[in-house]
């Protein structure tokens, strides 16, 4: 598992008996707002510093029960929240540990009160909306389609924007898993600034959407799936994160070769979200045409036999899942009718989707 990083928690005063001469100076180095110093409980808002000394966190760092581990969104102005807290006694599916998940629809300009992470990773999932991520004082803008990893020991928070108010998934977790909690610690340990824990794949937020329903919801097999969903998710992440920092090629390997590689990345973190292949133009800044040319003379194949190829592996993974119908498939993967779907399935894989998903499943599984 992956180490608890210990803080020297320097308790000033409650909020109300502040000494005027020192609040500015711990404003400073926070470098946060007002409003994100006051925490979780109302009855015991100790304003604080901290300074990183690498070793296990002490536990009594607040004797009474005050709450640095989690935001109070009670009193803030929201459109909706869904939070479903484990943090005090994390649920765990295989070797996955869930502390938290849910997801908040903000309201204009609000604010996410700076919260510390103790002994857990977090996933924030951007649906839509813009905003700022706030990780130990540094602020990294955020879209629709961004994903943010935040590390234990992370103070953390989140503004949105006062036009365009943030929807937003969260996933809090840890794992088991020796060989995973390895990779999760070489992240930790290569210290990464805040702008470089942005990333995008539509795999991972997708999934995550899919165990929020799943944790809300419930039902036959609830474990199973979400044992398989939080293994994937950290599996994309980690493959995410690998193939930014350290490219799959060789150093022999030339330009063209590298860019036609993110031309597939894209196309497989973007599976469920593309209107057109013309949209790699915009994402590699090259002409579509020249794209188009370059990855059929390096590969021996066209982009939208590729394009098409990931979209029916998608259209499997679904079917074999089992929780949406034929035609919400077909329409979360954009074709233009289920019919359509139905026929590019079976010139594919030579059975219909249906036919395709009782054998999967041993169901009579319809549309």
């Amino acid at each position: 598992m992956a180490q608890i990083y210990e803080y020297n928690f320097i308790i000033r005063q409650k909020r109300g008996s502040v000494n005027n001469n020192s609040f500015p100076k711990i404003l400073h180095f926070f470098r946060y707002p007002p409003s994100f110093l006051p925490f979780r409980r109302k009855d015991a808002p100790f304003l604080l510093t901290f300074s990183n000394t690498g070793g296990i966190m002490n536990r009594d760092y607040n004797k009474r029960g005050g709450g640095l581990v989690v935001p109070d969104l009670k009193d803030v102005k929201k459109r909706y929240h869904l939070n479903k807290s484990y943090i005090m006694d994390p649920l765990l599916f295989g070797e996955t540990q869930l502390f938290q998940i849910g997801r908040l629809h903000c309201a204009e300009g609000m604010e996410v009160p700076v919260h510390s992470h103790l002994n857990w990773f977090e996933l924030t999932v951007i649906n839509d909306g813009v905003g700022t991520v706030l990780t130990n004082g540094t602020a990294v803008p955020v879209k629709r389609g961004d994903l943010y990893l935040s590390f234990p020991g992370d103070f953390h928070g989140i503004l949105s924007d006062a036009v365009d108010p943030l929807k937003y998934d969260f996933f809090a977790f840890n794992t088991q898993s020796p060989i995973l909690s390895k990779e999760l610690e070489a992240l930790t340990r290569r210290a990464m600034p805040a702008a470089q824990r942005v990333f995008c794949d539509e795999r991972v937020g997708y999934l995550i959407a899919d165990a929020i329903a799943e944790v809300n919801g419930g039902g036959e097999f609830s474990d199973r799936i979400l044992r398989a969903a939080f293994e994937q998710i950290l599996l994309y992440m980690l493959r995410d994160f690998r193939t930014i920092s350290e490219p799959r090629h060789a150093a022999n390997v030339g330009k063209q070769e590298e860019l036609c590689y993110r031309m597939m990345h894209y196309i497989d973190t973007h599976i469920y979200t593309m209107q057109s292949l013309s949209e790699l133009a915009d994402a590699m800044s090259y002409n579509y045409s020249y794209l188009s040319d370059l990855f059929c003379k390096v590969t021996s194949d066209t982009l939208l036999h590729y394009y098409r190829t990931r979209r029916l592996e998608a259209a499997k993974l679904l079917l074999t899942e089992g929780r949406l119908s034929v035609g919400e498939i077909a329409d979360l993967l954009r074709y233009a009718s289920i019919y359509t779907f139905s026929r590019a399935f079976k010139e594919a894989f030579g059975q219909s989707p249906v036919r395709y998903r009782r054998a999967q499943t041993g169901t009579k599984a319809g549309k």
